[in-house]
């Protein structure tokens, strides 16, 4: 891993806090708080010479009350976790994430007691993935209550091991690997797999967001049956609609100002 230095991170905020006016940062480093002792540093220089709040992305294996706090001091108020799968198996041996559920919710437990937002991201659809595996991932969502999550549908790139397992598990046919080749389809949309449970898949992508918002007396029903259950497409439209604003608000409210920016910026220039 090559890591810039923390001087250097802290003089080109500057520049942008100079030049532009940011009032906020988003830093798309997948593993924020992979070095402890750079984390620490930053956190010191960052409160006192930009201020400004801001936030990042960690691994559950890589964070400690002792970070987080540094960072919520700092100025941190929204982290990003990538979980995946809630299942052991699916996470370690088809991921290769090598890290534990008792991981992923000790970590969560110390940044939603720091007060800091928490957004989580997974997916659905594997190679092999069971429904009893992908709920797993819905209940571990469910149990730590994230202030915000996002949902993905599994996506094959060709070169990657993921590719290769779906290719010896005949979930890619012609069809399916024109789409890919093509770049169709996408990790938003049904499965581009020959999955037997793609259209489970795509229920729990959709209604996960809804559901963590809504009262535990509903998590039964749509667990049990209302996944499990063919929906017709307006229903389905409808709700990926309601749910766009559970994804991350904070983070759906800066990606619609930067379309009107750059919609003002083309139609004026």
């Amino acid at each position: 891993v090559r890591r810039r230095s923390v001087g250097s991170v802290i003089d080109e905020l500057k520049g942008y806090r100079k030049r532009y006016g940011i009032n906020s940062v988003h830093f798309y480093d997948d593993t924020f708080t992979l070095d402890e002792g750079w984390v620490m540093e930053f956190a010191e220089r960052y409160g006192k010479e930009i201020g400004l709040p801001f936030y990042c992305l960690v691994r559950p294996d890589h964070v400690n009350e002792r970070m987080i706090e540094a960072l919520r001091k700092a100025g941190c108020v929204s982290m990003g976790m990538g979980i995946e799968s809630g299942n052991d198996h699916v996470r370690n041996q088809v991921l290769k994430r090598n890290m534990s559920n008792e991981q992923i919710l000790e970590a969560a437990r110390i940044i939603k007691e720091q007060g800091i937002r928490l957004v989580t991201f997974n997916m659905f659809g594997f190679p092999g993935e069971d429904p009893d595996q992908m709920l797993d991932t819905m209940r571990i969502n469910l149990d730590m209550r994230p202030d915000s999550l996002f949902t993905f549908i599994f996506y094959p790139f060709p070169g990657t091991d993921a590719f290769r397992m779906a290719e010896e598990q005949g979930c890619i046919d012609d069809k399916s690997r024109e789409m890919i080749m093509n770049g169709e389809g996408g990790f938003q949309r049904e499965s581009v797999l020959d999955h037997p449970y793609k259209d489970i898949a795509y229920n729990m992508k959709v209604i996960l967001p809804l559901l963590n918002k809504m009262p535990r007396s509903t998590h039964d029903y749509f667990l049990e049956k209302w996944v499990f259950k063919n929906h017709s497409n307006p229903l389905i439209s409808i709700l990926r609609l309601v749910s766009l604003p559970f994804y991350s608000s904070w983070e759906s409210w800066e990606r619609a100002r930067e379309q009107v920016s750059m919609f003002k910026v083309r139609f004026t220039s």
